[in-house]
């Protein structure tokens, strides 16, 4: 049965294992899409303000090219990532690389790409985080799980 899968990248080691599981689980006709919503670029680096210390000004443009190289690494990851999942057999009409610039919250761009794109499945890394952390603020692997309508989700930890 084919298939159209959502697989979350964000290049961290949960993402190659997600990679390493779909290589497993798939059929040569399944549709993939490798997605990954990058992290807005900081207001700091648009600040230019008479108030700013000269401490933070001198560091400002090597914090902005931090953010430039998140960008290479999470672009250099999914080709990577595409390579792999080619090897299984599956098409390149059939893969699909897809990064959105992130405008909200990182869950709702990626529960509207699943709803708005008609994937069977939506899978995605849990991040280590502490239990307190995801009890008080919610880990987006959970607030994917409650927010997902008629679509199965896969998480990897």
């Amino acid at each position: 049965m084919k298939q159209k899968i959502l697989l979350t990248i964000d290049g961290l080691e949960l993402s190659e294992k997600a990679v390493d599981y779909v290589t497993k689980v798939i059929n040569s006709e399944d549709e993939i899409t490798l997605y990954n919503v990058l992290p807005r670029p900081s207001a700091v680096c648009e600040l230019d303000e008479p108030s700013l210390t000269p401490l933070f000004k001198k560091h400002q443009k090597a914090f902005c090219a931090l953010e430039d190289s998140k960008r290479d690494i999470i672009k250099d990851f999914m080709e990577k990532a595409k390579k792999k999942i080619m090897k299984t057999g599956i098409s390149s009409d059939n893969l699909v690389i897809k990064v959105e610039n992130q405008t909200e919250n990182v869950e709702n761009h990626i529960i509207r790409e699943a709803t708005n794109g008609g994937y069977d499945t939506i899978i995605l890394g849990k991040k280590g985080s502490s239990k307190l952390n995801d009890i008080i603020l919610g880990s987006i692997s959970h607030k994917i799980l409650q927010l997902a309508k008629d679509i199965a989700v896969t998480i990897i930890t």
